[in-house]
């Protein structure tokens, strides 16, 4: 029986991988993709570069210099950015739509990029893995890649529209061409390789300038891409160390370097604003012309090679002054993008942004263990071996992959949604890990040489003779069988599951997508979209093409525009599917209903949105809830989350139990009342006084118990017990957050308009998951003292 060839073989499996990965992030998110006339964008994101989509299919490949949409008053400026990956997903609808996309099929295309996006990187991590070792630790790779379940498998989902898995193909293709370039040449100089032509400079030359081409193409995308451009700085800088050092050439660096950042830069140049980016850039193309100069320099001089690493060191401290002396913003801001990069923020409320080992607080490596299994541990263990490696040989495809290793290890600790670079690096270290045992296992026999006789005369004949002198391999496949297994076994299927605790954590995510909008949702926005005025008079006026106000026929606001005040997490549902105009998004900083929603009556609160135009308030169960959002309210309020409720432990049959008390301030925060209370008068039946006492728990922390719990028929009675029992610890709070223990007026200038169909049973109440009042300005007298 004819020998399958191994080229068929790892076709097969690379096919088989494919399949695996669009199964997971295509047929297992599908039915929350389409539900019914819906088409759900699974990203938050995502929202916003289909709201750019929309305007740029009307107008192709025009793009609006400036939307109203994405918020009001002010707008958003959208010709500040490149929005690369906007005109990408633009310019596929418009091909595959041969220009004719209605709204349904533009979202149907769109939703299947990003899995596909997925899909080559895939392919690119082979690649990389062929080039460090063989196909078959390209495959390990490759398919470990495709099924990690965590940051990378969700934002490659069926619908995540958004630029970060873009991000990933466009980074982890400039690193392929990069290994390819110093594989080709590694160690030769300047001369050598313009006399070995196109298999010398020739071929370094073209794998650079496709390596540049995705680090353009990584730019436009992502203003952010200095991250990348700091992996080869610092790998030019390291291997040009290396070589120098054991007496090898630095020039092959250079020419792979200036290649790289100067096409880079000649994509970027005319369309990247950011000076932070373009200074990187510049920077990176003065180390890689510097380098090789500097290192030929000390050799004709038969300088010290201990030499080179110093005057490096001296050379980038001297640049750094200069460059904060002639151009300090800069410098200031490439110090503080490093610091933000590869600091670890605590304060924030915006999940992604959190430390990958910290959550809510406090250390773990769950988080770590969510996005990549056992194979985060096994990439440590494999940047320690890397590491080694490194200064026993300083071979460049192994230094290049430690550094882009650790860089982006150290960004995703920072900040967690780093988490979907660091899976290429998780998915290649892993790999690498798993060769190192099987390449052993794979021996080799001495070449048998045979000779060629006269007789042989024939060039078929002696082709054969020849290929007969070719090394054999001898595999011990019992062994390699077991060691395959142990791999499938605990690096592999752990991703897939089930695990014993019943989980099957990439098959989850992708049958749950985390951030795609609920039924409810969707029925809100699209009731507002029907049901409200139109702000700018014209339903068309969303597909509309305008300059900045101010400028020569540039936007001017109606007399009709108005707001909409939601959480900021919903803004750009509200500009995309409600078709209107948004006060806040995920894209902007401003926090002003985060104080809205915590105010404590009805004039603060309009205080804060009375200047910002806002005719209708949504509000939520999430962001009412103590288990949902509120904390979130409370911290961009300059607040805790204990201003509004508090655990205490309560005893119940000689155990604590954990039990969460609301203080009065939760109630009259103007989200409770809005969305618990509907913004009716409440008069209390009854109010609970609290006493409590300091208890100290099992893992040595104190904590605040429960120990007397008296009842009185009204908020009079309980304040005056209060006050005749002052420095007793005794409090008024409630334990359902839909029965306030205080008394509440009726907010008089909100109507409730509507409530979804969509119910939530929360505390003693089933109600509408998601309510929209009406507001009127003038309900509100205000007067400035």
């Amino acid at each position: 029986m004819k020998k399958i060839p191994s080229w068929a073989v790892v076709v097969l499996l690379l096919l088989v991988i494919i399949l695996v990965a669009l199964w997971l992030r295509i047929v297992l998110p599908y039915n929350q993709v389409f539900v019914g006339d819906w088409v759900k964008m699974t990203g938050v994101d995502a929202y916003y570069y289909m709201r750019l989509v929309d305007n740029l299919m009307k107008h192709f490949p025009q793009l609006t210099q400036f939307d109203p949409y994405l918020q009001y008053p002010g707008g958003w400026m959208t010709g500040y950015a490149p929005n690369f990956f906007a005109y990408f997903m633009g310019a596929i609808i418009w091909l595959l739509s041969l220009g004719r996309a209605d709204q349904h099929m533009v979202d149907v295309i769109a939703v299947y990029i990003p899995p596909f996006l997925a899909v080559l990187t895939v392919l690119a991590v082979f690649f990389i893995g062929k080039l460090l070792g063989s196909k078959w630790l390209g495959l390990l790779a490759a398919g470990l890649l495709a099924i990690l379940p965590g940051e990378f498998l969700n934002r490659s989902l069926l619908g995540y529209t958004d630029h970060h898995i873009a991000e990933v193909l466009f980074s982890t293709g400039m690193m392929l061409f990069i290994f390819l370039g110093i594989r080709k040449n590694q160690s030769k100089t300047l001369v050598d390789m313009l006399k070995d032509g196109w298999r010398g400079i020739g071929q370094t030359l073209t794998v650079g300038i496709l390596a540049g081409v995705f680090l353009g193409l990584y730019i436009l995308t992502w203003s952010g891409a200095l991250m990348f451009a700091l992996v080869l700085i610092v790998f030019i800088v390291v291997q040009a160390v290396i070589e120098h050092l054991r007496g090898r050439s630095v020039d092959y660096l250079g020419v792979l370097g200036v290649s790289v950042y100067g096409v880079g830069l000649i994509i970027g140049l005319p369309w990247t604003k950011n000076a932070l980016t373009l200074a990187s850039l510049l920077i990176g193309l003065a180390v890689s012309v510097l380098l090789p100069l500097l290192s030929r320099w000390l050799n004709t001089r038969k300088a010290r090679p201990s030499l080179y690493p110093v005057l490096i060191a001296g050379l980038g401290i001297i640049s750094y002054v200069i460059l904060s002396i002639t151009i300090p913003s800069v410098a200031q801001s490439m110090i503080a993008n490093l610091l933000n990069i590869f600091s670890w923020p605590t304060g924030t409320t915006v999940m992604e942004m959190q430390p990958l080992l910290i959550q809510q607080g406090n250390f773990t490596i769950m988080v770590a263990v969510g996005n990549y299994m056992l194979a985060f541990f096994l990439s440590l263990v494999a940047i320690g071996i890397l590491f080694y490696q490194a200064i026993k040989s300083g071979q460049p495809d192994k230094v290049m992959l430690l550094v882009s290793s650790v860089i982006t290890l150290l960004a995703a600790l920072a900040i967690r949604r780093f988490a979907y670079y660091y899976a290429v690096n998780v998915a290649l270290l892993t790999g690498y890990l798993c060769w190192l045992p099987l390449s052993l296992l794979i021996k080799k026999s001495e070449p048998m040489p045979v000779a060629v006789t006269n007789k042989v005369t024939s060039a078929k004949s002696k082709k054969r003779a020849a290929q007969q002198v070719k090394t054999k391999v001898k595999t011990n496949m019992g062994a390699v069988t077991l060691l395959l297994t142990a791999i499938a076994v605990f690096v592999y299927y752990p991703n897939i599951g089930p695990l014993p605790s019943g989980e099957k954590p990439a098959v989850d995510l992708a049958t749950r997508p985390l951030f795609a909008p609920s039924n409810a949702w969707c029925e809100a926005e699209d009731w507002l979209r029907t049901n409200t005025p139109e702000p700018f008079g014209n339903p068309e006026t969303y597909y509309g093409l305008y300059k900045l106000p101010g400028e020569k026929g540039g936007f001017e606001y109606p007399a009709s525009a108005y707001g909409i005040l939601a959480w900021w997490d919903y803004g750009y549902w509200t500009a995309r599917i409600g078709h209107r105009t948004p006060r806040s998004t995920p894209g902007d900083g401003n926090h002003e209903e985060a104080r809205y929603f915590t105010a404590q009556d009805e004039t603060t609160a309009a205080w804060v949105i009375n200047n910002l135009g806002t005719r209708y308030v949504i509000v939520d169960n999430e962001i009412a809830a103590y288990d949902g959002k509120f904390h979130a309210l409370a911290t961009l309020s300059n607040l805790n989350y204990s201003d509004f409720y508090d655990v205490f432990l309560q005893k119940q049959n000689n155990q604590y139990v954990p039990t969460i008390l609301f203080y009065p301030e939760y109630y009259r925060s103007m989200v409770a009342r809005l969305y618990n209370f509907d913004g009716k008068a409440v008069v209390p039946e009854t109010v609970d006084v609290i006493k409590y006492g300091e208890v100290t728990a099992q893992d040595g922390r104190r904590y605040r118990e429960i120990t007397e719990t008296k009842t009185f028929n009204s908020y009079g009675e309980a304040q005056s017990f209060i006050l005749d029992n002052k420095g007793k610890n005794y409090f008024i709070a409630g334990q359902d957050p839909y029965k306030s223990p205080v008394p509440l007026d009726e907010l008089k200038g909100y109507t409730l308009i509507y409530g979804s169909s969509e119910k939530i049973s929360a505390g003693s109440k089933s109600q509408s998951d998601i309510k929209i009042f009406e507001y009127q300005k003038d309900a509100i007298p205000l007067t400035v003292e």
